[in-house]
C-alpha cells in the first residue's frame, strides 16, 4: 500500500463520503488481487471500486540512514 486514507469536506473538518486507496502493483489484475484479499473487503464490510490512474507528475524523495535503518519520506 503506497496510500490511503478518507475523503475530507471542503472546509476539513469532518469525513464526506468515501475514502482512497492507492497500492503499488504491475497490473490493474494485481491491485484487484490485493483489493479483494483486504480483510474488510473480502468480509463485505466494504465495498471498493477500481480506477486506473495515470501519474503524469509528482515527486518523492526517500531519505536513507543505512547506520540507523530509518528512512524519511520528503
Amino acid at each position: 500500500m503506497f496510500a490511503a486514507g478518507p475523503h475530507w469536506s471542503d472546509d476539513e473538518q469532518r469525513r464526506e463520503g468515501e475514502g482512497m486507496v492507492v497500492v503499488r502493483a504491475g497490473s490493474f489484475a494485481e491491485a484487484e488481487a490485493i483489493a479483494q484479499e483486504d480483510p474488510m473487503h473480502a468480509s463485505g464490510a466494504r465495498r471498493y471500486r477500481m480506477r486506473p490512474w495515470l501519474v503524469n507528475e509528482g515527486t518523492l524523495s526517500v531519505k536513507l540512514n543505512f547506520a540507523s535503518g530509518r528512512f524519511e519520506l520528503a
